[in-house]
């Protein structure tokens, strides 16, 4: 496969805010949201707007009799059938999480274990890897944004399907990283935002009790 390459000015601006996203990623790291919390929000996000992704989340949060499902409808979120089982299944199994290799490698477990995670496939498994542990994740969430400013062209459903063309696009994220010396998920944090146009985004939902 040819070897893929972010833009100098995607890199560039990874590397002008590289302390920025780093601050991010250390917050998160910080944050007292619990692990199941963090796994629901990756599941959330799939097909849908980051904004919208927040508002379910939080009111999910605040829900406690449980209704998954209808709080989603309620927001006008799609997929609530999948996602609501995908939520059900990870909140009764807590215990059922990402974990490294004795190298420190999340890549076997997303090769391996991908079944174990209803609602998460290559792409938001990664999510929910960075959100667990944002220091340490080596696999990275590429979105549509990220995919298409990369490669040249919009991922349909069926590109996700192929974890080697993910993980070649995966390796131009990687590069950028050791190139800006920042963990993995700050690099694609910064590229997220790069590629969407938008703001500096710190996932202030996620950051509770850091200091």
């Amino acid at each position: 496969m040819t070897q893929l390459k972010v833009s100098q000015q995607a890199q560039q601006y990874v590397q002008d805010h590289a302390e920025l996203y780093l601050g991010y990623a250390q917050a998160l790291h910080r944050s007292s949201v619990d692990v199941t919390r963090r796994i629901e929000f990756a599941i959330l996000s799939a097909n849908e707007s980051f904004d919208k992704a927040v508002l379910v989340w939080d009111a999910m949060g605040r829900d406690k009799a449980g209704r998954i499902e209808t709080v989603m409808h309620e927001h006008g979120m799609g997929l609530t059938k999948m996602k609501g089982a995908a939520i059900r299944y990870h909140r009764a199994r807590p215990h059922i999480v990402p974990y490294p290799d004795e190298a420190g490698s999340y890549r076997w477990y997303r090769r391996r274990r991908i079944g174990a995670h209803p609602g998460l496939a290559n792409s938001k498994l990664s999510f929910a890897t960075s959100l667990i542990d944002p220091l340490g994740s080596d696999i990275v969430c590429l979105d549509t944004h990220m995919v298409r400013g990369i490669t040249g062209t919009r991922p349909d459903s069926s590109w996700y399907k192929s974890l080697a063309r993910y993980e070649q696009v995966e390796g131009a994220v990687r590069a950028v990283a050791g190139l800006s010396e920042v963990p993995l998920f700050a690099a694609q944090w910064a590229l997220w935002d790069y590629y969407r146009g938008s703001e500096p985004n710190p996932h202030s939902h996620l950051i509770e009790g850091a200091q």
